[in-house]
């Protein structure tokens, strides 16, 4: 699955996509990308392994881009959590970012939403 979106302050747009199959999942989710232009070329700038959908691009901006909502599984539940930017790119395990508490009011955009395999829709 992908989706062109802007999520920095610039006027480029960004290529987020979530990549499923054997090399790039495991029981802990798979594998998101983030791709820019650059020098009139294609770069990933951004790689978070073991994630779920959906995938949330929040209102919220850390170093000029917006923060990443996530879904992971710990403990066998899933949880949420935030992804920052750092001036580089999105920390490439997603435990480094922050845990969203249960019943909390997210605001963006969720770019994408359904796992494509199992069950469809959201539910936290």
């Amino acid at each position: 699955i992908k989706v062109q979106i802007k999520i920095n302050n610039t006027s480029k747009y960004q290529i987020i996509a979530y990549l499923e199959g054997p090399k790039f999942c495991s029981k802990k989710g798979g594998t998101l990308v983030i791709i820019e232009e650059k020098n009139n070329n294609y770069v990933v700038t951004s790689k978070i392994r073991d994630i779920f959908p959906p995938i949330i691009v929040s209102e919220n901006m850390s170093s000029g881009y917006n923060d990443l909502i996530v879904r992971l599984i710990k403990n066998d539940k899933y949880e949420f959590r935030v992804l920052k930017y750092n001036g580089n790119s999105y920390p490439m395990n997603p435990f480094d970012g922050y845990k969203l508490q249960s019943g909390i009011k997210i605001k963006g955009i969720s770019v994408i939403s359904d796992d494509l395999f199992y069950k469809r829709g959201i539910e936290y």
